[in-house]
């Protein structure tokens, strides 16, 4: 039970990511059926999908980060020691929690707009706060995995 639980809390992102993509590909399906069959949009699975691709791009980033997977730019290593590679390194992971710190306000901020004016979905009048609220949580969670690399690193290179 206990290497299940450390198994899930390894793999947290793509099991998160795995099951989300699942629910997007049964509410498209399930649209395409309702569409062709009795000739009726299935809306409320669009306005499920929409936001679902939001979140899984969100866990996405936080399992390339937790695996040092990213997008880089390593173009500059070539032409630079190895010291000077580190600090852009550094610097690139600085801005990486910087940018999705700056994500985290906007998006509460965001938020509390939508709930202070009352804004609900089109398609299932749920209050659009609740999904916009999931963006700051999941920045969260990938600044989390950003620190998890860096640390990681420093202790393996020894920090320099």
């Amino acid at each position: 039970m206990r290497e299940k639980l450390r198994w899930l809390v390894e793999h947290f992102e793509e099991v998160m990511g795995a099951a989300i993509l699942a629910l997007m590909t049964l509410f498209a399906f399930a649209n395409v059926l309702t569409r062709y069959l009795i000739r009726y949009s299935f809306a409320p699975s669009e306005e499920i999908e929409v936001n679902a691709l939001v979140w899984i791009t969100m866990f996405g980033s936080a399992a390339a980060f937790k695996r040092g997977t990213h997008l880089k730019l390593i173009f500059l290593n070539r032409y630079v020691g190895e010291k000077a590679a580190r600090i852009f390194w550094l610097f690139g992971r600085i801005l990486a929690v910087t940018v999705f710190g700056l994500l985290i306000h906007h998006g509460l901020v965001q938020a509390k707009v939508e709930r202070e004016l009352g804004i609900i979905s089109e398609a299932l009048s749920v209050p659009q706060w609740i999904y916009t609220l999931l963006l700051p949580a999941l920045c969260l969670l990938v600044i989390l995995r950003i620190l998890q690399e860096v640390a990681r690193d420093f202790r393996t290179r020894g920090g320099g």
